[in-house]
């Protein structure tokens, strides 16, 4: 470039390298959908591309490609299905190099999957869904880890058609 050996050059990247570029915008994986990455200086290495429907907690393999296929078809089991999942890939032999998409995403392992969500106030009392006070850190999965309010399941979950959230009796501004 103009600069080339000049103080003023841009310094590119000289160690090894990944990306994780599919899913950062969230959205739903349906039956089956395309995980890319870009990497760089990992000639001859394998990459594990994984999943997690615990916020990165714990990680499940998908497979184990070439780190220049730069991409996975994923076509998940009914076993895989989670309304909020991540991937990442990661260098088989050094995990320190490693990438996740960045927005929870759904994954539908069939066009019919649904999923069902909970919402709750500051009380149980009178509720029928619902047997726990809803909070903004609960996952709104079941009647014991309600959301609080509505807007945090939709802030969260990509929804789809068919898909049912139960509002439990309380009062919600």
């Amino acid at each position: 470039g103009l600069f080339g050996g000049t103080g003023e050059a841009s310094k590119s990247r000289t160690n090894a390298w990944l990306f994780a570029m599919s899913h950062n915008d969230g959205g739903s994986l349906i039956q089956t959908g395309r995980l890319e990455w870009t990497s760089g200086y990992l000639t001859g290495a394998t990459v594990d591309v994984q999943f997690s429907t615990n916020l990165g907690a714990s990680w499940s393999n998908i497979a184990n490609v070439a780190a220049t296929n730069g991409s996975f078809n994923w076509a998940p089991t009914v076993a895989q299905q989670h309304p909020a999942a991540l991937w990442r890939v990661v260098v088989s032999t050094n995990s320190a190099i490693a990438s996740t998409n960045s927005k929870l995403f759904a994954v539908r392992a069939q066009t019919n999957t649904t999923f069902t969500f909970y919402v709750n106030d500051d009380s149980t009392n009178g509720d029928i869904y619902c047997s726990a006070i809803g909070r903004g850190t609960n996952s709104g999965l079941s009647a014991a880890t309600p959301k609080r309010t509505l807007q945090s399941v939709l802030d969260v979950y990509a929804l789809a058609p068919g898909d049912t959230i139960y509002i439990d009796t309380g009062n919600y501004e």
